[in-house]
């Protein structure tokens, strides 16, 4: 009887050590894409899987919001984008004092169609309406190994060809997600947009830029037909 408990014991230990051998490790790693960062709230946008995932965060300011530059925003360059496309952005910079938090002299404002190009700094104060904040740096061109021209703001001829492009959405976006936009230049005065519209992601959208033409890319990418 003694025998037959020792050998009990000693097959249940062997079976101890076989399973705690094959527990998965205490630690793990967690990877993260692309985030959004709305009113402070983050989100998580769906990004085409086989093209890269960038990791941006933007700001949406879709109703009236005022961000001090340094404490809210961080200083630098950045692109103002409207938030619906077919409906202006709206932006006023104003010198600010952090210290009686007072608002002092208009810097530069205005309404737009497209995008605008700003560069913010301490010291101001930044107010907003119907617009997404894009870092400077988050909207360069960028050519991928497989040729294809993802989102961003371009100059034809320099960043991108002349040319005739098919133009899709990323997957997992929603029509209204999506922004394109011509322009002559990027001055935003009159007759400065020459076409804008949205991609349907069951879809897509064959056109020519033309050499000069400034062309911004939200949510969708270009590959040279």
């Amino acid at each position: 009887m003694k025998r037959q408990s020792l050998y009990f014991i000693t097959i249940l230990t062997a079976l101890l050590f076989l399973l705690s051998s094959c527990a998965a490790p205490k630690s793990s790693t967690t990877t993260t894409t692309t985030s959004a960062n709305i009113n402070n709230t983050n989100t998580t946008a769906p990004i085409e899987t086989q093209l890269p995932a960038p990791d941006i965060t933007v700001w949406y300011r879709q109703n009236y919001f005022d961000d001090v530059i340094g404490p809210d925003l961080p200083a630098g360059d950045y692109v103002l984008v409207a938030f619906e496309c077919g409906t202006k952005g709206k932006y006023e910079l104003f010198n600010y004092n952090e210290d009686s938090e007072s608002k002092g002299s208009l810097i530069e404002g205005s309404e737009f169609d497209a995008c605008v190009k700003v560069t913010l700094k301490r010291g101001q104060i930044l107010l907003s309406e119907n617009l997404i904040i894009y870092k400077a740096e988050d909207v360069v061109p960028i050519k991928n190994e497989d040729g294809i021209y993802l989102s961003g703001l371009y100059e034809v001829g320099q960043d991108i060809p002349a040319g005739s492009y098919l133009i899709k959405t990323y997957s997992g976006m929603s029509k209204s997600w999506t922004h394109l936009a011509v322009m002559s230049d990027l001055e935003n005065k009159e007759g400065s947009l020459i076409s804008q519209t949205q991609v349907d992601p069951f879809g897509s959208i064959t056109l020519t830029f033309d050499e000069g033409q400034f062309v911004f890319m939200r949510n969708i990418y270009a590959t040279a037909n």
